[in-house]
């Protein structure tokens, strides 16, 4: 494998739709990036992110890693094979990969959406399963598009995007839900990454039928199964 900068690769290998979280990931200053014929690898500190089924490409990649890495947004069968070949997984989170599929966003919205405010972060922090922090949600918010619906100057319903340019963080107050809002903030929140030249994408978590229902209505298809892992060396 050859390691690269992000000017010399061909930015089109990263534009693919199984590429789409490792561009995001490439982005930061202190990733590193791995190639090896059609396999890609996007490491940043202990995290670790590989496309490509060659299993001898991916113990290499791990191998640079800590003896605590985390696999992010790698496919399924490939990241139990890493793990297998390691050690113990500390924790995992399995999901489906859903991506936009060209198809026009034509929707009637019922209601007015907004970008979400920063000053709102620890409530959306509070709408995640892991609580996402203000270190990663804040920066997003400034850099990126968000939407939201709010009702007496609060918001209700929101979504934006993580870091990598994945839609997340999707969230409605239960006293609001059933009430269409969550489609309305989600087309047009793929409509901003459309306009800024994106490609909208999400990792749903396996057995959300909701959101994978609600994903079908603004065009992102399931593409295949790609999980997180926390993984520690043991057997190297």
């Amino acid at each position: 494998m050859k390691r690269i900068n992000l000017n010399d690769a061909d930015l089109s290998a990263f534009r693919n739709d199984t590429t789409l979280n490792l561009f995001g990931m490439a982005q930061s200053e202190t990733s590193a990036i791995y190639v090896d014929g059609s396999n890609i690898a996007v490491t940043d500190g202990e995290q670790c992110c590989i496309n490509g089924d060659d299993v001898r490409f991916a113990c290499e990649v791990a191998d640079t890693l800590p003896n605590q890495f985390e696999l992010c947004a790698t496919s399924t069968s490939l990241a139990d094979t890493i793990a297998s070949r390691y050690g113990r997984i500390e924790w995992r989170t399995d999901c489906g990969l859903y991506v936009y599929n060209g198809k026009p966003l034509v929707h009637t919205f019922r209601y007015k959406v907004e970008s979400m405010s920063p000053e709102y972060w620890q409530l959306i922090s509070e709408g995640t399963p892991y609580k996402a922090s203000k270190q990663e949600i804040v920066p997003n918010l400034l850099t990126k598009p968000s939407s939201a619906i709010y009702v007496d100057g609060k918001p209700v319903c929101w979504c934006m995007l993580h870091t990598t340019g994945s839609l997340g963080m999707l969230y409605t107050l239960p006293e609001y839900r059933r009430k269409g809002m969550a489609l309305d903030v989600m087309v047009d929140l793929c409509r901003k990454v459309l306009a800024q030249g994106g490609k909208p994408f999400a990792y749903i978590v396996k057995g959300n039928v909701a959101s994978q229902q609600l994903a079908a209505l603004y065009n992102l298809e399931y593409i295949g199964d790609y999980s997180w892992m926390g993984i520690v060396k043991e057997n190297k």
